[in-house]
């Protein structure tokens, strides 16, 4: 199942990043898998069967895509917000980095705006 982060926090002080995801229902979870493009572009994150799409590639076939096993944290909220650390020892995500919007495209080619916002 492919589902979108609708909003995105950059937590700077817990060095962390909220994806909130509506009809998320995986809150077991420990473990993801994260895509991070090139320049530290946050793509998404898989967790179980469930794929979480944030941001398109901006290269289209990334050559410089890598993905790492990542811990994260399932909130109880309606919707559920996961959250993921920006860096690890392999990968750092960059982008998102505050305050700034971005439109990606849906499954069925909808196109929608995704706003990324830095935690008080």
């Amino acid at each position: 199942m492919n589902l979108h982060a609708d909003a995105v926090i950059v937590n700077i002080a817990q060095n962390a990043i909220q994806l909130r995801v509506p009809g998320f229902e995986e809150r077991s979870a420990e473990t993801g898998m994260l895509d991070v493009g090139a320049n530290g572009r946050l793509l998404g994150l898989e967790v179980g069967e469930t794929y979480i799409d944030v941001m398109e590639s901006a290269l289209g076939d990334d050559p410089y895509a890598r993905t790492a096993c990542i811990p994260i944290s399932i909130s109880g909220d309606e919707p559920p917000v996961v959250t993921i650390p920006r860096r690890g020892s392999s990968w750092e995500i960059t982008y998102p980095s505050g305050n700034e919007c971005w439109q990606t495209t849906l499954q069925d080619g909808k196109l929608i705006q995704v706003c990324a916002a830095i935690a008080d």
